[in-house]
This record gives C-alpha cells, structure tokens and sequence, in this order.
C-alpha cells in the first residue's frame, strides 16, 4: 500500500518537475532540440497520467442475435488507491444517458487497495443511481488474488447498492440467461453450471477472466462478456500484448473461440501505475 501512495503521488508532481527542468534548459540555452524533446516528453506524460484515465468512452457493437437486448458492459473499476466514488459518479451519469438499455453488466474488479477511509457503500453508490439493473460477479482483486480480503464486505456493499451478484448463478432477464461465473485465478468459476442450460437456449456468459472459456463443457457455445485485460491499459504497439494477464491471446474486443465468442472490454481503471496510454476508459454497449 504504501508502494502505491508513493507511486501516486510521485506520478502527480512529476510533470511540475519536467515542467521546472524545461524552463531551465530554456534559460540555459540548451539545444532546440533537447529542449523540444523534453517537452514533448512532459506534454505525453501529462496525457497518459491527468488526461486519458479520465476519458469516458462509449462504444456500440453488434455482437449477436440472441433475444434483441441492449447491455452495456463495464469492468475494472478498481476504485482504492488511484480512483474514487466521483469517477464512478461520472460513469453511471454517462451510462444513464445511453437510450435503450435492458441492464448493465459488470465483469469483476471494483477494487483495487481501498484505504479504511473509503467506506465501501460510500464508494460504489453511485452504482444505486443506475436505472436499469444491474449485474455482476466480482475479480481477481476482489477476492485477494491480489489484494486485501474485502468479498464478504465488498458484496454487502454491491447489495446495498442495488447490484445483483451472480458468482456461480443463473439469472433470467425474460427469455435471456445470464450465467455468472467466479473468478478464474481463485478457481471459483463453476463451470459445469453451463451444462445446466440446453445449447438452444438464450445465453450469454458473465465472467471476469476470458481464460475461463477454455475450461467451459465441450459442447458449449454461448457468447461469453469479460473485463481483466484492460486493453493491455499501456498500449505501446507489440510490447503491450507482453503484459496482459491471460494463459491465452486475449487483447480487447470480440474473440473467436472453439468454445463460443468472447468479448473482452477494456475496462475503466488502473493497477499499478495510474496510467493509460492508447486504450482509455470504456463503456462497451452490446447490441445482443
């Protein structure tokens, strides 16, 4: 934790310093050059650290032909240590705005080293403004893989708010099944509840961690929604497909798998470095 406050606040005054240096070079008149450089340097640095988590972006897709729903996807919330209830204020105001929707699903992740100051009812309950329902099952982060131990409260908190947990359980919007699984890295995704649904039925699959698709049943082929990767969250070209944390070649988007399609939002927060660079936050619609 206190890695962390360091690197916050380290990354919050790091800009004044470049900012400091630059006008230093200028007065010393150093080359034109070093100094543009170094500039641009601080300029993108700025971007990445003040500017681009902070974007709210909406995406519509096409993604199938199951019952003519309107969801809108989010994950990776991760609010603690570099996020707070006034981002998720936001969120949900920019959800609310989008016409049509049948419920908002969210794919784990809401937590990412709250301090005992943030009361986590306080913390999510913006989530209670939302005015369709909505649904979730919870991360890696939000069942110590890493993290503090915060389930039992973290999933108080979510009720409170008006959030439905669906780890390890179906939940029936109309003629639409909604299969919530656990979390991939604490082995909690039951996947044999699958099987509990005939192939013809009207499916999709909520889970954090798009790994878990390669353990589902042979014969399963629904459309499985996911978060965790956020897009590789530093998108340099090539290196970032480096670090994102899954077995298989997952990036952000639809995916084609031999058990289904997976689609993989890129989430709305940061872990480790409060930065985006390339992919920032994003409300994903899924047109079903």
């Amino acid at each position: 934790m206190t890695k962390l406050y360091l690197i916050k606040y380290t990354t919050l005054i790091l800009p004044f310093i470049g900012l400091a240096f630059f006008l230093y070079l200028n007065k010393s008149q150093k080359s034109k050059i070093l100094q543009i450089s170094f500039l641009l340097a601080v300029l993108l640095f700025s971007w990445v650290r003040f500017v681009e988590p902070n974007i709210i972006l909406t995406k519509e897709h096409k993604i199938s032909n199951i019952n003519e729903k309107r969801v809108a996807l989010i994950a990776d919330l991760h609010l603690g240590v570099y996020k707070d209830d006034s981002f998720l204020k936001r969120v949900t105001t920019k959800i609310n705005q989008i016409p049509n929707l049948d419920a908002v699903l969210i794919a784990g992740d809401f937590t990412f080293y709250p301090t005992k100051n943030q009361n986590l009812n306080d913390l999510f309950s913006p989530l209670s403004e939302l005015q369709v329902p909505v649904i979730a099952v919870l991360g890696n982060h939000d069942v110590q893989k890493p993290g503090p131990d915060l389930r039992n409260e973290l999933v108080l908190a979510l009720k409170a708010n008006d959030v439905q947990i669906i780890n390890n359980q179906i939940l029936q919007i109309d003629e639409l099944n909604i299969i919530g699984l656990g979390d991939h890295w604490a082995k909690e995704d039951e996947v044999s509840l699958i099987s509990t649904l005939e192939t013809n039925d009207k499916a999709i699959i909520l889970t954090h961690n798009p790994d878990t698709v390669y353990y589902y049943p042979e014969s399963t082929n629904f459309l499985t929604v996911t978060g965790h990767t956020h897009g590789g969250q530093i998108r340099i070209p090539y290196l970032y497909k480096k670090v994102i944390p899954t077995e298989n070649t997952f990036d952000k988007g639809i995916h084609q798998t031999p058990k289904g399609p997976v689609f993989v939002t890129s989430g709305l927060g940061e872990v480790d470095l409060p930065i985006r660079f390339l992919v920032p936050p994003t409300i994903d619609i899924l047109n079903l």
